[in-house]
């Protein structure tokens, strides 16, 4: 950018020379031809080509300030609005990391080596996708964070930092010859039509000096659940397009309970006393899942539902309701944090499941400080975005997964009124979740809504456009209404 700026005003200078020369000529009276037929060519030159140059310096520098914008807007920068080094972010909770219980030394837990730190660490070296796989606080993230902050500090970091801030992210990854891509919970983008293969591919072309990576994590759930694809589902682009992305990345799986060798390692940070107390339920639990509490959320949540009778112990059925609706939102597909007024709107018809008024549920503020308060200085059920928003506990979500029994989904009226609330890629990624469940008369809604959602936004021949479009004609399909399919 530099360079162009320079070598704009320094032909800028040149041509003021010209002009500059033939007023010269004309206030000395010199009339050698040659000299005169330089300088009059130089100024017709000036004449036609400066305006050209400037236009198209103008078009470049609005360009670059609208890349610049996106990028601001997409990813995590420092207060000076770069983009930070690896080094420059030491709090892994910046990273995605889960919050553990605070003790009389530091926030962070000391990190306990795990049994595939060699091997990542060793794929950083090369331009790679790595992708760690395990169970919602199986200790994904502060492995693939110990990793990169070990093997790259002074790479560039990208961090997206909302929904639809993958097209941004990549942008500014292709920018930069020595990057890390950081996808904490990759399947918060699987909707976005951007992420594919091809995509990553190039962003990992080798090249002189280049050295990019992408770091990945995955929800066991959530990879089970894309790595097999339903029957039902083979018409969908997205299945295809995240099975193809998948199978691009070096695969790292975490288990949930410490190995033996693991365990061991970890005797050497007892001095810690949260390690300590973790490592005596370690038969039972994995050290990070009960050092993030993760277990004891789950027990609290299900104790909250109790009749709401004894005002020396009261019970929270209002706030056990707000919880369930988030975790099923996220069961849906609403991949966005979740809006308050959503889960106000909806959470009566958990409440009613459990027995409503019968439980004399507390008052909805009061419901609400009870989901959101951090625990023991530590994780929350429900974590505030903003004012407006927040985000639920993923380990009660995967936990709701594995005891849910197969074909017990979501509501469809908790579905209706999410899309009320969603952007068109939640209302992708709603559509694709009721899609894979044959639940097709939900999946339209959502597609024609993403499908007009990025019509009015991008226009016909965009990404997002076009997959809303083919998603649409798939499920008009399946619906039996063939002459709509083939018009969209």
């Amino acid at each position: 950018m530099l360079r162009r700026v320079v070598g704009f005003f320094l032909i800028a200078a040149v041509l003021s020379l010209v002009m500059q020369a033939l007023n010269l000529l004309s206030v000395f009276q010199i009339e050698i031809p040659l000299i005169i037929a330089i300088a009059v060519g130089g100024a017709a030159i000036a004449e036609v080509a400066f305006p050209t140059w400037q236009a198209r310096f103008e078009r470049e520098s609005a360009l670059r300030d609208e890349q610049a914008r996106a990028i601001r807007e997409g990813c995590f920068t420092l207060p000076s609005g770069k983009l930070p080094q690896v080094r420059q972010l030491s709090d892994p909770l910046a990273w995605g990391v889960h919050p553990t219980a605070a003790s009389s030394g530091s926030d962070v837990v000391p990190f306990v080596p795990r049994d595939v730190d060699e091997e990542l660490r060793a794929q950083l070296t090369k331009n790679a996708f790595v992708l760690v796989v395990g169970d919602s606080t199986a200790g994904k993230s502060r492995c693939a964070f110990e990793a990169v902050r070990a093997v790259l500090p002074r790479h560039t970091l990208i961090i997206p930092t909302a929904v639809g801030s993958i097209a941004a992210t990549l942008k500014a990854a292709e920018r930069y010859s020595r990057c890390v891509l950081w996808l904490d919970d990759i399947n918060r983008w699987f909707a976005s039509p951007e992420l594919t293969r091809e995509a990553i591919s190039q962003l990992l072309t080798p090249g002189k000096r280049r050295h990019r990576v992408v770091v990945a994590t995955l929800r066991a759930a959530e990879a089970d659940n894309w790595s097999t694809m339903p029957e039902e589902a083979t018409a969908l682009d997205t299945y295809r397009k995240v099975q193809d992305l998948l199978k691009l990345a070096r695969l790292f799986r975490l288990d949930r309970l410490f190995s033996p060798a693991e365990r061991e390692r970890a005797r050497d940070y007892v001095s810690d006393a949260r390690i300590a107390d973790a490592l005596e339920h370690a038969d039972e639990y994995g050290l990070a899942e009960y050092l993030a509490n993760g277990p004891q959320r789950w027990e609290e949540w299900q104790n909250a539902w109790s009749v709401n009778t004894n005002p020396q112990a009261p019970t929270h059925p209002r706030g056990a309701a707000l919880v369930a609706a988030a975790v099923d939102l996220r069961r849906a597909g609403y991949v966005s944090p979740i809006p308050r007024a959503l889960l106000e709107e909806v959470h009566g018809i958990y409440l009613e499941q459990r027995g409503g008024e019968r439980l004399n549920p507390e008052p909805l503020a009061r419901a609400w400080r009870w989901a959101t308060s951090p625990r023991e200085g530590t994780t929350r059920l429900l974590t505030p975005y903003g004012a407006e928003r927040v985000d639920v506990f993923d380990y009660l979500v995967d936990e709701v997964q594995r005891r849910t029994p197969a074909g017990n989904h979501v509501p469809d009226q908790v579905i209706v009124t999410a899309l009320v609330y969603a952007s068109a890629a939640d209302a992708r990624s709603i559509g694709t979740t009721a899609y894979a469940q044959g639940r097709y008369r939900l999946a339209e809604r959502a597609y024609r809504q993403a499908y007009n959602a990025d019509l009015t936004e991008h226009g016909l021949t965009h990404p997002d456009t076009l997959t809303s479009r083919n998603n649409l004609a798939s499920v008009l399909r399946e619906l039996g209404r063939p002459d709509e399919a083939e018009e969209i």
